[in-house]
């Protein structure tokens, strides 16, 4: 991934740590958001993010977030 990939997603997470208060009373969850933002960022939206889903390191980032 590149430097723009990588600024695009940090962004990302400020932008979801600064409306994360509100959502708490919505139907739409922190989970739901960050799969639409990285359809939308990923090859399905506007290949900004150009990530290996086969990566060892993503695989190993999945199974510590989901424990």
């Amino acid at each position: 991934m590149d430097t723009y990939g990588f600024a695009v997603i940090a962004t990302g997470i400020v932008l979801f740590g600064l409306i994360s208060r509100r959502l708490e009373t919505s139907l739409v969850t922190g989970p739901m958001l960050f799969t639409a933002f990285g359809l939308a960022i990923g090859d399905a939206g506007f290949g900004v993010a150009d990530l290996d889903v086969s990566h060892s390191f993503i695989h190993g980032l999945a199974e510590a977030l989901s424990s």
